[in-house]
């Protein structure tokens, strides 16, 4: 690796003169304010030695401007500069090169544990080691942080950048010793190669930043490539992000309401003398599931949008629109006399996290005067495994209210008899892969039975979401999960059709699906299954 590059001749106001192509560097005047300096500026030094101390200051603030103090790596200037510099060169000779931007995974965690002290002793020592494994004409820099960019100026195709990749990864299997304990890093790697993956510099450092993330998503520990796929996603996201922006002020989020139904049957003779099994669904509650309508693209996919809500922080003030008009919508469908039931809002990180959530929940039950009983928060495995002891007090904090809690996704996470039994929860969901391959896999079967069958030891109630067919709802009430939601029932309702269902179900209390009534589904489950003479 190239630790001495020849950088540009630079400019320093007001005494260095030989300003080159790159234009001014301007150094803090207190940079400047050293005995050497003084003493130069006013001839205190022999006029003999007066060249080899003007050297010297030179090469000091050359270091200064040029080279990362904490790894002595180039500096992001010295780093932009070479990189304009061969950009020019393969436009000329219309030759490839390629950007690499990578960073420490969980590297925050090392200063948690040890200190920024020691965190910054370990970057330089990753610096030097992933330094050994590059040749002479390899720049690599610190961008900041835990954050490095490597150019690779004479690279000739994609084999041979998984090569270095590879060697990079390969230093990094031997652990580190801080403070006496082994630490072992690893690296996500993004990869960009000119013309391929930009033709300016600002394209080449934006898509290998791009491929990074996406490395980031595949699991961390690996490398991606930037390719026109990734492009257009990246392009989709921030147009995503900046129109999510302006959706709250503009008005553009909705609730829909899926209803949450529980199967009871019993068997019925009909005027012929044939036995039918009728199942009877009663309606217990619903789930809150948020809806994006733009102006400029139309309706977009949660999936696509609450993701980038949560990664830049726009989910807090999102949510809590949702809760605030969750409160408001219930207490209305009771004031007009709908029996009141229960509405299940779903909770990020970022909001359970949050050390004003609760205050903010209890400001906007009490604005509504809805009683806490019939909000339920619903909240994944996963988040309460970033912090079980932080999740545990501030669910604690919500049920003390009079709030429900639900761990949603139940079985794609930790799924630990030890931690639940320790967490204050109402109930568990079974996720909807696991219902939706009820009928194709035996595992799935044999997962949503112990799921069931823990609940009960448990004591929480259970509810199985994404039923879609007859048989996984006969399967999952046969297994003692009767509390069933999905698309079998009904689809998600905006707000308007579902008060028009409540306000009409007190005709309709037979035993027939609210889906019957919307003419939305076929008419409910009605098996012949035997005779009497």
């Amino acid at each position: 690796m190239n630790r001495d590059i020849k950088a540009t001749p630079c400019k320093v106001t007001g005494w260095i003169n030989d300003a080159g192509a790159a234009g001014e560097a301007k150094i803090p005047r207190e940079a400047l304010l050293n005995s050497d300096v003084c003493d130069l500026v006013q001839g205190a030094i022999p006029l003999g030695q007066q060249v080899l101390a003007y050297k010297k200051i030179v090469e000091r603030l050359r270091q200064i401007i040029f080279y990362d103090p904490l790894t002595n790596l180039p500096s992001w200037r010295l780093f932009n500069e070479q990189l304009a510099v061969i950009l020019e060169r393969a436009k000329d000779s219309r030759h490839s090169f390629a950007v690499l931007f990578f960073d420490i995974d969980r590297f925050r965690n090392v200063n948690y544990a040890f200190g920024h002290e020691a965190g910054d002793r370990l970057l330089s020592l990753f610096a030097e080691r992933i330094g050994a494994v590059l040749d002479s004409d390899s720049i690599l820099s610190r961008k900041g942080g835990d954050r490095f960019f490597l150019l690779l100026p004479k690279v000739t195709g994609d084999k041979e950048i998984e090569t270095i990749v590879a060697s990079m990864m390969a230093a990094l299997r031997e652990p580190f010793c801080i403070e006496g304990q082994e630490v072992f890093l690893t690296i996500s790697i993004g990869i960009t190669r000119y013309p391929q993956g930009g033709d300016d510099a600002v394209s080449l450092l934006k898509n290998a930043d791009a491929a990074m993330n996406k490395a980031k998503e595949a699991g961390r520990n690996t490398s991606r490539f930037f390719c026109d796929a990734l492009h257009a996603k990246a392009s989709r996201q921030l147009q995503l992000e900046n129109l999510l922006r302006k959706a709250l002020e503009k008005n553009e989020f909705s609730l829909h309401y899926q209803p949450q139904y529980r199967m009871s049957c019993r068997n019925d003779v009909d005027r012929s003398g044939l036995m039918h099994e009728c199942i009877s669904n009663q309606m217990i509650g619903c789930e809150a599931l948020l809806r994006w309508n733009n102006a400029e693209l139309g309706n977009v996919s949660p999936a696509e949008f609450i993701p980038i809500a949560e990664a830049t922080g726009m989910i807090e003030s999102i949510g809590e629109w949702v809760i605030r008009e969750v409160c408001t919508q219930v207490r209305q469908w009771q004031d007009a006399g709908v029996e009141p039931f229960r509405v299940a809002i779903n909770l990020s990180p970022r909001q359970l996290f949050n050390p004003n959530f609760e205050v903010m929940v209890y400001r906007m039950l009490r604005e509504s005067k809805l009683d806490p009983c019939w909000l339920e928060m619903e909240v994944t495995e996963n988040i309460l495994m970033l912090d079980i002891r932080e999740a545990t007090e501030k669910l604690n904090q919500l049920r003390n209210m009079g709030v429900k809690i639900s761990v949603d996704d139940f079985g794609t996470g930790y799924s630990s008899l030890s931690y639940l039994k320790k967490l204050p929860i109402d109930s568990l969901k079974i996720d909807r892969s696991f219902v939706q391959d009820l009928e194709r896999c035996p595992d799935s079967t044999a997962i949503v039975q112990a799921i069931i069958s823990m609940a009960k030891q448990l004591k929480l109630s259970v509810i199985a979401e994404g039923v879609e067919t007859e048989e996984q709802a006969t399967f999952l009430a046969g297994n003692g999960c009767t509390d069933l939601q999905g698309y079998f029932f009904n689809r998600p309702l905006s707000a308007k059709a579902f008060t028009a269902y409540l306000m009409s179900s007190a005709e309709h209390q037979q035993d027939c699906c609210p889906s019957d009534i919307l003419g939305f589904y076929d008419p409910p489950i009605g098996r012949r299954i035997g005779a009497f003479a």
